[in-house]
């Protein structure tokens, strides 16, 4: 699976911005993921963390996904 670093991250949501984005655009991005994380579990994704790397989403065996 693909991983996505924090610096590919912010380049995305920010890149337009001449001055980078907010400053804390970090903050931003794992707050948005931490909430992410909970719905991307009832649709049968699960976001791993590669800690000093970023974060890669994989899609879940059918037993371990969530009944709707």
């Amino acid at each position: 699976p693909h991983m996505v670093s924090y610096s590919e991250m912010i380049e995305f949501v920010c890149g337009d911005d001449p001055d980078g984005g907010p400053e804390q655009i970090r903050n931003s991005i794992s707050a948005v993921l931490c909430n992410a994380r909970k719905q991307l579990a009832f649709l049968g994704f699960k976001l791993f963390t590669e800690w000093g790397r970023g974060y890669r989403l994989e899609l879940l065996p059918q037993r371990q996904r969530i009944a709707a």
